[in-house]
């Protein structure tokens, strides 16, 4: 083991550790297997490895091995103690020693039971905080009070809070027409000019009780983040009417009830003007800008409908007057093939105009058994390639200039590389719902259906179906992959099963991927556990091919990040973005 390499992830070398594991004495020796979540990521170019338990994630260091230290890899099928110790007797102590410490032989627990425990011991936490959290919300509720002129939406809660985050679709209507369009993923038909069209006032409160009585159910006090989505959320006329009157009412409310509020909005910027400007910084608004870069591409997957079609150079329009005038935005690009080599260029572009934060994501060209027509997802050995050259033009601007910029999903994947893996990557079903304009709450946005239906935010059980949510509505957590029978019907195909190839469950990079996506899988496969769409392969290949450009990308991050020393651009810029990471 390079002992440099794993001490500098730990609190002590592996050399130093003591006392040396205990069997039972006069015993057969024990069988050594590791347990299933113990991954090996190997560097292909120097044939080395790391070890980790994704079971435990987050891991406070990752286990770095030498290519000629391969021997411990045996640990994987099994091995009789002994038969170890002879293999690697100058280091047998140190090694077991340290994966007794990182828990690699422990078996692991039934996925159910962890992820009740690992929710149980969050809401604990919270709870224990209650106290300091109050006493915060009261401070800020007093300057409130006192000040009169801001609405509550601008004071910000503790960073450590918790909060539920909920999309809520004030209206189905919308002026544009996207070829790769969720909502239409959700209907049996292409969208039509026929539109449900604003939520009601009732709605609204019966949200607005629902939602707060959820944040004082679970943790006493927390925060509601509100993302007004659609639909297009600031559509001229009575949409924005609405829009403006939710933000008001939610706002007064949540100070009425001593629970914090923060609002965004998803918007696809082709009515930015100074009204719905002063309203974003008015209610300190985050607007995530849809926008697919360059403007001749976004002409072609986001136009208007009819003869005028081309919506581009609106919305870059609509971006630059965002920025000039201060508001909280970031870019949300859909990557197709026909925009897979402008990531690097629209960063340094838009870069330039002040953004500080984009997110490029793979399309899904197909949904429910649909292709979308006139464009297909994008190439992912070039998206991958793209992905990481543009990832060093937002290192040299750190370098010049000192500005962050956030690159999702590249600074993503590097955050959970850095906190040492990420248990659960999305909040569906937990701590993220989705509510459309009639009031019906589901687990996420991205498939509104039955399956994902919770319940009717006015019935009197909707808080308490939103608490009590059953696991096949939640986003899964890193060991929900070690049990397929939680989430899949489907055997020998699914992402969950263990004997299969390509599955989830045998993947070195899940706890840094975070696995399938239900929703997008269901919507692509009919299935919650085949397919990803968060990385770079959103339609991935079959058999060996699977994932491999997404494991690529995460392998070459993970690499860099245990090679670059302390100081360097690379190692200041994750400190900079994410505050404490691995040393």
């Amino acid at each position: 083991m390079d002992k440099t390499l794993a001490a500098s992830r730990g609190t002590a070398s592996t050399a130093a550790l003591s006392p040396a594991v205990a069997f039972p004495g006069g015993a057969s020796p024990r069988r050594l297997v590791f347990a299933p979540g113990v991954k090996a990521i190997r560097d292909f170019r120097t044939g080395r490895f790391a070890l980790f338990n994704d079971c435990e994630v987050p891991v406070s260091r990752y286990l770095v091995f030498d290519a000629d230290e391969s021997d411990v890899l045996a640990l994987r099928r099994g091995l009789d103690e002994e038969a170890f110790r002879a293999a690697v007797p100058r280091k047998a102590e140190d090694y077991l020693t340290a994966f007794e410490e990182e828990r690699f032989f422990a078996p692991p627990e039934p996925a159910a039971d962890c992820i009740r425990q690992v929710r149980r011991g969050y809401d604990a936490a919270m709870r224990a905080r209650e106290t300091a959290f109050r006493q915060d919300l009261d401070e800020k509720l007093e300057i409130f009070r006192r000040d009169g002129t801001r609405p509550w939406s601008t004071f910000a809660p503790p960073d450590s809070a918790p909060f539920v985050e909920v999309s809520l679709l004030i209206t189905d209507a919308c002026n544009l027409r996207c070829r790769y369009c969720h909502v239409m993923d959700n209907a049996p038909a292409e969208p039509s000019e026929k539109a449900v069209g604003v939520m009601s006032e009732a709605t609204l409160a019966a949200f607005a009780r629902t939602f707060v009585d959820y944040i004082r159910q679970r943790w006493g006090i927390g925060c509601l983040n509100v993302v007004f989505f659609g639909g297009q959320p600031s559509l001229k006329g009575k949409v924005r009417d609405f829009l403006c009157h939710a933000a008001a009412y939610l706002s007064a409310y949540a100070a009425r009830e001593k629970i914090f509020i923060r609002f965004a909005i998803d918007d696809n910027g082709t009515q930015i003007d100074d009204d719905l400007i002063a309203f974003f910084k008015a209610y300190d608004v985050r607007v995530a800008l849809s926008f697919d870069p360059p403007v001749e591409v976004n002409d072609w997957q986001r136009p208007f409908p009819g003869h005028h079609s081309k919506s581009g150079k609106t919305v870059e329009n609509g971006l630059r007057r965002l920025l000039d005038a201060g508001v909280r935005v970031g870019l949300r690009a859909t990557v197709s093939d026909h925009n897979q080599s402008a990531v690097r260029r629209s960063i340094e572009k838009y870069a330039a105009w002040g953004l500080s934060a984009a997110s490029f994501i793979p399309m899904q060209d197909v949904a429910h058994g649909r292709r979308v027509a006139g464009v297909a997802a994008p190439d992912p050995a070039i998206l991958k390639r793209e992905y990481l050259d543009a990832f060093e033009t937002v290192l040299n601007l750190y370098d010049w200039t000192g500005r962050i910029f956030d690159f999702g999903p590249v600074t993503s994947l590097l955050h959970r590389v850095a906190r040492g893996g990420e248990r659960q990557t999305c909040g569906m079903g937990d701590i993220y719902f989705a509510v459309d304009p009639t009031g019906r709450a589901f687990a996420c946005h991205r498939d509104l259906i039955d399956r994902y239906l919770i319940g009717d935010v006015a019935a009197p059980d909707c808080t308490r179906r939103l608490l009590d949510a059953p696991l096949e509505q939640t986003c899964p957590q890193v060991t929900s992959f070690y049990d397929p029978d939680l989430f899949c019907e489907h055997p020998n195909a699914c992402a969950a099963e263990a004997g299969n190839a390509v599955s989830c469950a045998a993947c070195p990079i899940l706890a840094f991927c975070g696995g399938s996506c239900p929703a997008a899988s269901l919507a692509h496969y009919g299935c919650t556990n085949i397919g990803v769409s968060v990385l770079v392969d959103s339609d991935p290949a079959r058999g060996t091919e699977r994932c491999r450009f997404s494991r690529e990308l995460v392998e070459e991050l993970f690499w860099r990040f245990i090679d670059e020393p302390q100081g360097s651009l690379f190692r200041r810029y994750c400190t900079a973005l994410f505050g404490e990471v691995l040393a």
